[in-house]
């Protein structure tokens, strides 16, 4: 009767393996210019509103704000949705490039 074999131990990938991308400088860079772009659209944001309540001190008047920010969004997806869930890819190229 043979031995069963002795278990190889399970090693963790070395932590930097974890992120090979970021090896690349062209990555490093776009990555940082994100950081620094979702940053500001931030910033900006909060500008937005705090100027907003400044001028009103009505809550209100947030909350409407946000409406107006979180609508469109909400209706362009569903409709986008619909629209990709009818047509095929050409098609949706098409009309797309048209516009």
């Amino acid at each position: 009767m043979s031995e069963p074999m002795p278990a190889r131990p399970v090693t963790a990938p070395p932590a930097l393996a974890r992120f090979v991308a970021l090896r690349s400088r062209d990555f490093r860079l776009l990555l940082a210019g994100q950081a620094i772009s979702l940053t500001g659209s931030q910033m900006q944001q909060v500008a937005v509103v705090w100027q907003l309540y400044l001028l009103s001190g009505s809550p209100l008047a947030l909350g409407m704000l946000g409406a107006f920010r979180v609508v469109p969004i909400i209706v362009f997806a569903l409709g986008g949705g619909v629209v990709a869930d009818e047509h095929t890819r050409p098609t949706e190229a098409g009309g797309l490039s048209a516009l």
